[in-house]
């Protein structure tokens, strides 16, 4: 009995010992394991801020320069957007895009009591608007958020542009071609100052507002019979919508921001040295694909949405995910932008003179050398032709020609009904 309680602390000692060998052991590998995963994340990081580009949340709030004081329309929209937040639209029920109504679907003139009702709603908020207008005069734009901070003012961008789509219609409503193509272009700026804003995963909003701004193009056009010059303006306006790097910045917003977040947390060093590897590999392969440009990089961009991950690489799948939702908002705003240009060139060969045909290739030769590509599909936009007008449309994100269906939101399209 007495052997046994001898040998007893002996044994504690010896499991003690080896319980503090295996931690040391893997601490050691915890830590290795962390800093082997980290080296080539610093590489990524290093090359990038070679190109001149920002790898922090403190280097992108200095890459995106503010605007002189006074003079960030970002400014005015936001300020619109609380002023539209903030009212009580309960007596407006029937106020389409804020309260319960409808606007009319093309070619249906508004009621008498619809046009009373935004009347009244216009007047209401006349101050949202001024503050609308005067934005629309700079040509700087960066929406006041700190990117070191986080937050976003998005709610208030997103009421501004529904409060501007509103207003639009109302004057198309009112047949004021002119006028009309006035709050067309001032909706096409607050666009374009969204484009210029370096906020993560910004492209779903560029993506929402270019569409209020096609949709109010769409009511235009089938409700006036716009002038050559007139045509000639809505080009101008289209072609400055959507910067050609937007989703470029879009991913290196997204990268600054993730990779501070994941920085923010990393007690376990190992699963932080793993999860900033993987994140980086998702987000270097997009940036990279993006640098390239449309059209080149629609077969890479294919080749990423295709790849297969192990379940090693769960985390860098995750994260790939959220790459993917950016190009494909990115590639929804270029199809709306697309289609919209088409469908102007082919009204300006209506105003020449010219028949529409029933098939693409019946269209005049200089209409369709400046044809636009599909972006989810790298050929020429589908053109139907549909009674007295025509479809224009793009397959969308399913990536199939569903003909032109614009009623089941299968196809990105943009109709001319007469």
């Amino acid at each position: 009995m007495n052997e046994h309680a001898h040998h007893r602390p002996r044994t504690r000692r010896w499991l003690f010992g080896c319980f503090a060998v295996i931690f040391i052991i893997v601490a050691m590998a915890i830590g290795l394991g962390g800093y082997i995963a980290l080296v080539p994340t610093e590489d990524s990081t290093d090359a990038l801020r070679a190109k001149g580009y920002p790898t922090t949340l403190e280097e992108l709030e200095e890459w995106y320069l503010e605007p002189p004081p006074g003079e960030n329309a970002a400014e005015y929209y936001v300020q619109a957007g609380i002023l539209l937040n903030r009212s009580n639209f309960e007596e407006l029920g029937a106020l389409p895009l804020f309260g319960d109504g409808e606007l009319p679907t093309l070619g249906i003139p508004d009621s008498d009591e619809m046009q009373a009702t935004i009347a009244q709603f216009l007047e209401h908020e006349a101050l949202a608007f001024q503050l609308i207008d005067e934005a629309s005069q700079f040509e700087t734009s960066r929406d006041p958020t700190v990117q070191v901070m986080g937050g976003s003012s998005v709610m208030e961008l997103f009421a501004t542009f529904r409060g501007q789509r509103l207003r639009t219609h109302f004057y198309n409503s009112l047949g004021d071609t002119d006028s009309t193509l006035e709050q067309f272009a001032t909706l096409a700026h607050m666009a374009r100052s969204v484009g210029q804003t370096p906020v993560p995963d910004g492209l779903m909003m560029v993506r929402s507002s270019i569409d209020f701004a096609i949709a109010a193009l769409e009511d235009i056009v089938n409700q006036d019979e716009l002038s050559p010059q007139q045509l000639e303006l809505v080009e101008r306006v289209l072609e400055q919508l959507l910067p050609g790097d937007r989703l470029v910045r879009d991913i290196l917003a997204t990268r600054c921001r993730t990779l501070a977040l994941i920085d923010s947390s990393q007690s376990f060093s190992f699963l932080h040295g793993y999860a900033r590897k993987e994140f980086l590999n998702a987000a270097d392969a997009h940036f990279a694909v993006a640098e390239v440009g449309l059209p080149g990089q629609l077969d890479e961009f294919r080749g990423l949405i295709g790849k297969k991950y192990s379940w090693m690489d769960t985390f860098e799948s995750l994260y790939a995910n959220g790459f993917r939702l950016s190009v494909a908002h990115f590639y929804e705003a270029e199809t709306r932008l697309n289609v919209a240009k088409a469908a102007i060139a082919i009204q300006k060969l209506r105003l020449s003179g010219a028949e529409i045909p029933e098939r693409f290739e019946e269209l005049e030769e200089t209409v369709r050398e400046d044809w636009p590509i599909d972006p989810f599909s790298g050929r020429p936009l589908g053109y139907n032709r549909s009674g007295d007008g025509f479809v224009v449309y793009g397959v969308g994100r399913n990536f199939e020609d569903d003909g032109g269906q614009w009623d089941q939101g299968l196809d990105t399209v943009f109709r001319v009904l007469r």
